[in-house]
């Protein structure tokens, strides 16, 4: 089974992309911060990772630069959420090497289950 983490402090949408996934047979970890996912990423490596970018704690930029640090083989395997429109957030975040990102403001939730499993080879 494969396993997906998702990363956002927005509980309704962390509840919504669990069930889309869970529904599609992934095993699904959440955490609201990046500091809960830093915690998480200790102890197992999902998969494929969702991750917002303005969360309280720990950004998902902190997070980002962190995976990049310390797991590198698991940039490739990320896509950024976001409502942020800052350039300067963007470039740090492609500067890490992630380069797929979803606007949260018009984001299909279907659309990100097919992206997911297409960038997964699934």
């Amino acid at each position: 089974m494969k396993k997906i983490l998702i990363v956002d402090d927005d509980k309704l949408l962390l509840e919504n992309l669990s069930g889309i996934f869970a529904k599609d047979g992934f095993e699904v970890e959440t955490a609201e911060n990046g500091a809960l996912a830093s915690q998480i990423l200790s102890k197992e490596k999902p998969d494929f990772m969702l991750i917002d970018l303005l969360m309280p704690v720990k950004s998902g930029i902190d997070l980002i630069k962190e995976i990049a640090s310390l797991y590198p083989d698991l940039i490739s395997k990320i896509i950024v959420m976001t409502n942020s429109e800052n350039v300067d957030d963007m470039a740090e975040v492609v500067n890490s090497g992630v380069n797929i990102y979803i606007n949260k403001s018009n984001m299909d939730l279907d659309g990100v289950l097919k992206m997911v499993k297409e960038k997964m080879g699934k």
